[in-house]
């Protein structure tokens, strides 16, 4: 299992690899290319990735799966992580195209996003907070 980790990290990394010699490959000869190369190499590692996340929140909700948490709080975390995990992505392309300040802004409206999706389950937290006193 261990094994198979190692080969997935390195299966990304060589991938990472390929399209980064490829897209500064490019931009040496058209810069509209080298960015088409970006953008194509985020986007296929990131669904390349999705099958591993996707495997990730099976394991979480099968160690959630015996607590007594109500279904629409994992719901609540699937959602927050997704989030961030498309912000991430965004953000990052964001500031390869050389757009930072708009970044930034992303990014706060992210922060702002995963505080009114997380609110109910930190409610039910302070619920349960309020019930052990």
């Amino acid at each position: 299992d261990k094994k198979q980790k190692v080969m997935e990290i390195l299966k990304f990394a060589l991938l990472a690899l390929v399209f980064a010699v490829v897209t500064v490959t490019l931009n040496s000869f058209n810069k509209e290319f080298a960015l088409y190369s970006l953008i194509a190499g985020g986007v296929i590692l990131t669904f390349a990735a999705v099958e591993l996340i996707g495997g990730a929140f099976g394991i979480f909700s099968n160690l959630l799966s015996g607590l007594p948490l109500p279904d629409d709080s994992l719901k609540i975390i699937i959602k927050v992580v997704a989030i961030c995990y498309v912000a991430e992505f965004s953000t990052g392309l964001l500031i390869d195209f050389g757009m930072k300040s708009l970044a930034d802004k992303l990014s706060l409206i992210t922060k702002i996003i995963i505080l009114v999706t997380a609110y109910p389950l930190a409610a039910k937290f302070l619920e349960l907070m309020r019930s052990l006193v």
